[in-house]
């Protein structure tokens, strides 16, 4: 699902990106998306490094991890931001879960993988549907909305930990949870905390806050043990 190549932009331009690829049920890829190693701030604005979702890639279709037999959805809106989720929660996922990345804020990237889930779990009967025709993707990417309006699927609440949202803690973030949950669609918020003063925050950030605390707080202990010896001499 992960590789590393050399992209060449149509002006020559050439940069190293990891790519990662989407995977469909059948293992076959139908999609990617890029992630510079290198940040290029006069080339992309804003965001320092390349990111960009592959030309044809399947419109309902992201990365895609699973851990065991997937009873579950952890969505985030960035592959770094799943991998950076994954890093703080690994000791507490349990093999039964599945990580998906999709485009930023598609709920139909959502439906296609939560269908996907429920299917294994023998909950549809439609479990033949055939995601490389057009009506089928269309039908895929409604799921949820039209289960949640016209089915019984989420009115006993046993699937209400069905999707997790570890989406950006931002405006567009929150406006996405609350879409979904307009729809009666339910979420678990994951959102990751934002500090005081703060407007955004997403995993990758949090991750790298978290490893900068760790590190400065065993950098006080190491200069507080090496100091002790000194001062129990000194008594």
């Amino acid at each position: 699902m992960l590789a590393q190549a050399r992209r060449r932009d149509r002006d020559g331009f050439t940069e190293d990106v990891l790519v990662f690829k989407y995977l469909d049920k059948n293992q076959h890829i139908v999609g990617a998306s890029l992630q510079g190693l290198v940040p290029q701030p006069d080339r992309y604005e804003g965001k320092s490094y390349l990111k960009q979702i592959m030309y044809q890639s399947e419109g309902i279709a992201g990365l895609n991890v699973s851990i065991g037999s997937p009873e579950r959805l952890i969505v985030a809106e960035a592959p770094i931001d799943l991998m950076s989720y994954y890093e703080l929660h690994k000791d507490e996922l349990k093999q039964c879960e599945t990580h998906c990345h999709g485009r930023t804020q598609n709920e139909g990237v959502i439906s296609r993988y939560a269908m996907e889930t429920l299917q294994e779990r023998g909950v549809l009967r439609d479990s033949q549907r055939d995601y490389t025709k057009a009506s089928d993707l269309i039908k895929t990417s409604q799921f949820l909305e039209k289960a949640a309006q016209t089915s019984t699927l989420f009115h006993d609440h046993k699937y209400d930990n069905l999707i997790t949202l570890a989406v950006d803690n931002d405006k567009a973030g929150t406006d996405f949870l609350e879409a979904l949950q307009e729809k009666n669609i339910p979420v678990i918020d994951a959102r990751p905390p934002k500090g005081n003063g703060q407007d955004k925050m997403d995993w990758n950030e949090y991750l790298q806050t978290s490893k900068a605390a760790e590190k400065q707080m065993a950098e006080e202990n190491s200069h507080k043990e090496f100091q002790a010896p000194f001062l129990v001499q000194k008594y």
